[in-house]
């Protein structure tokens, strides 16, 4: 469902994190965790001709917007009409095992020690994601990955 604003104003909300900005006269939809917030804000339902207008219709879509919103609706239908079984991906060979990253992470973590800068460590004290990520070049490390390795340093 479409809503309109008299004003333009962003609208906060207080339980979803985040915000839309509303133009006045402008309709758009709003996300359901919203909805309270906008209301709050005097945001009123979009009637046209005496009914609710509940999606954008082709003609009001902007001109710069018709390009994406045609691309979105082949892709949409290409994907529904596709009977083809996919084969799901085999791991990449650049994956590296476990163990071999759990060692890299620990010497980079010695070398974060070795150079004892403030800056490199997290207010927990552990070695920051980026630091680890720039010393070993593994750049699809995640904070798991660290936490765990960090503990097994410490435990070592």
């Amino acid at each position: 469902m479409l809503y309109v604003s008299t004003k333009t104003q962003s609208i906060f909300s207080s339980d979803y994190a985040g915000c839309i900005h509303m133009e006045a006269g402008v309709p758009r939809s709003i996300p359901n965790a919203m909805m309270s917030d906008a209301l709050a804000k005097g945001v009123q339902p979009y009637i046209v001709e005496g009914r609710v207008v509940e999606e954008v219709e082709v003609d009001s879509v902007p001109a710069h917007m018709q390009k994406a919103l045609d691309l979105a609706v082949l892709t949409r239908d290409a994907q529904l009409d596709s009977d083809d079984e996919v084969e799901p991906e085999a791991p990449s060979e650049e994956v590296e095992e476990e163990s071999t990253v759990e060692a890299n992470l620990h010497s980079a973590m010695e070398d974060v020690l070795a150079r004892n800068r403030r800056s490199d460590f997290t207010p927990g004290g552990r070695p920051k994601l980026g630091i680890l990520r720039d010393i070993t070049g593994l750049t699809y490390l995640t904070t798991e990955q660290v936490d765990e390795a960090w503990a097994s340093y410490n435990e070592a």
